[in-house]
């Protein structure tokens, strides 16, 4: 850089000089810088049109340096132009020789200073600093970015107290503050005490918009206020920038009591609240029974329960009357009645399980009775009676069938069957022998019996009491019997099974054994004649039958 500013200057302050002589379009043979010679020359240094310094120039003289407030120094200047102070020696010479002047003016030439403005963006995405020249403002400013903030500007201070002015005069490097405020904001809404409704996100800066709807029984909403005092109403125009926290304002609701057919003055009551005494009626030969909701006088009004609507009560009077009390000897309980004075006892009664109410009686001992038409004539205690229920229990038997020496199908003889029907007390239960029959199991009563596919359901425990009036059907199951065949050493056999009772046995093939002649089944190893098993005779148990051998003769 340096050798080009040389050359650049050379040869400008050459043609200058030469200009003094026959100018830059002499035809004079050049002359080589080294050959020139120089006098004394003073130099006059001018700086912001102040002589600054003045001194006589010598091969060890220094380039003078001037300071500038605002200003970084350039370059010295000869009539205008740049100088090299590297080579500023051959461009005296070069001076001298053409112009024979001892007096030089050196003009400083000064650049604006330049300072640095940095940004710090407090966590935002970084930005360059920026160079601003000695008393010259920012033009502008850049709009740093930070993820859930919202830019509120540039601050002189990290304490935020002083925003910065754009047209400030720069005149030092200094530091600038960039100021966030968080984007969006969380409105809570303490209802105290009304429905629920969720926080809602709002815009920096932005108002609130719309405010929920909130209710709260028996109450009247009265807004939404800043301060748990509920002293400051929320102003809906308000520009949001932080959390904050809206309370509802109830006012209670007041209701009016009215006494019907009275000269009472109404009541004023809150909601929620009350009346802990109520007045007192009077009406000749009659009972003051209270208030009520309705003009049925159904709906009784209990003193001190909450009021949460205008309310009408109506008085109740009832015609003096005597109280009857009922023993119902263990019954279903009756309470007291009040019967009007000289009128009917009414349909009054009670229950008992397995009994029948036959009716009340004026006496502990059920002599004298006392009928729904009687007339009620002081206070008095009337006792149920009762007559035991009793049920009829059928028994029916169904006893099997069998075939007699004719082939004609006769029922079996029942052992233990129960002659005639059961007469039993509500919830006793049934003691009968269990029954039997030749050849058959029984396999429990059942309240019900299909005749069509011979069917039986609902099995009778004889633990339950009877309850009501039942027939009661008996099951059976015919019992079968199994013959078992030991060969002896013979061919095997297959046993008989599932042999029904009285049943005849179908023979099976003889076994055989090789050297022995079969010669029959026998119930008993001692092979007697008696032994000998009669296909012919009825099954009526399991059998085990043995094979009896003959051995063959040698041939």
């Amino acid at each position: 850089m340096k050798k080009r500013i040389f050359a650049f200057v050379f040869i400008l302050v050459t043609c200058i000089f030469m200009g003094f002589g026959s100018g830059c379009g002499s035809t004079d043979e050049p002359i080589e810088p080294e050959e020139l010679e120089f006098g004394k020359v003073t130099l006059t240094y001018v700086s912001n049109s102040v002589v600054e310094k003045t001194e006589e120039y010598s091969a060890s003289t220094k380039q003078y340096i001037p300071v500038y407030d605002g200003f970084d120094f350039v370059c010295w200047t000869i009539n205008g132009q740049d100088i090299d102070w590297d080579s500023f020696e051959t461009t005296l010479k070069l001076f001298y020789q053409k112009s024979l002047k001892t007096e030089i003016t050196l003009t400083a030439r000064w650049e604006r200073h330049v300072y640095k403005i940095s940004l710090d963006v407090d966590g935002g995405e970084e930005l360059e600093p920026l160079g601003v020249e000695y008393k010259q403002s920012v033009t502008k400013l850049p709009t740093p970015v930070k993820d859930g903030y919202t830019f509120l500007g540039w601050y002189s201070d990290k304490e935020y107290t002083t925003k910065f002015d754009v047209t400030t005069s720069v005149e030092s490097d200094f530091t600038i503050y960039a100021k966030w405020i968080e984007s969006n904001f969380n409105i809570k809404f303490d209802t105290n005490g009304g429905t629920e409704v969720p926080d809602k996100v709002v815009e920096y800066n932005t108002k609130v918009g719309e405010l929920p709807e909130v209710t709260k029984e028996g109450h009247i909403f009265k807004g939404w206020f800043t301060d748990k005092e509920l002293t400051k109403a929320f102003d809906s125009d308000t520009l949001v920038d932080s959390h904050f926290t809206l309370y509802a304002k109830w006012e209670i609701m007041h209701f009016t009591v009215k006494y019907m057919q009275s000269t009472l003055d109404d009541v004023t009551v809150d909601y929620g609240s009350g009346i802990a005494e109520l007045p007192q009626l009077t009406k000749e030969e009659h009972t003051f029974k209270g208030w009520y909701k309705d003009q049925a006088l159904e709906n009784e009004y209990v003193a001190g329960t909450p009021i949460k609507e205008n309310l009408t009560l109506y008085p109740k009077f009832v015609k003096n009357s005597f109280v009857v009390k009922f023993e119902t000897n263990g019954g279903s309980a009756v309470p007291d009645a009040d019967i009007i004075c000289n009128t009917k006892l009414g349909n009054i009664v009670s229950t008992k399980l397995g009994y029948r109410f036959t009716g009340w009686f004026s006496d502990s001992e059920l002599k004298t009775p006392f009928g729904f038409e009687d007339i009620v004539t002081k206070d008095m205690t009337l006792y149920a009676g009762w007559e035991a229920l009793t049920y009829t229990v059928v028994l029916n038997y169904h006893a099997p069938e069998r075939e007699d020496e004719n082939h004609e199908l006769k029922p079996i003889d029942i052992v233990n069957e129960v002659g005639g029907n059961i007469t039993i007390g509500y919830g006793e239960k049934l003691s009968i022998k269990t029954p039997s029959a030749a050849g058959y199991k029984f396999m429990g009563w059942y309240t019900s019996y299909n005749e069509n596919n011979k069917t039986y359901s609902g099995e009778w425990d004889m633990n339950d009491g009877v309850i009501k009036n039942m027939t009661l059907h008996a099951k059976w199951e015919i019992q079968t019997f199994t013959i078992t065949f030991y060969s002896t050493g013979g061919t095997n056999v297959a046993d008989i099974k599932n042999i029904a009772y009285g049943t005849l046995a179908s023979k099976p093939a003889n076994p055989t054994r090789i050297g022995y002649a079969f010669r029959g089944w026998y119930t008993s190893r001692n092979y007697t004649q008696e032994d000998a098993f009669d296909w012919q005779k009825p099954i009526t148990s399991d059998v085990d039958l043995y094979a009896l051998w003959q051995e063959k003769p040698s041939s």
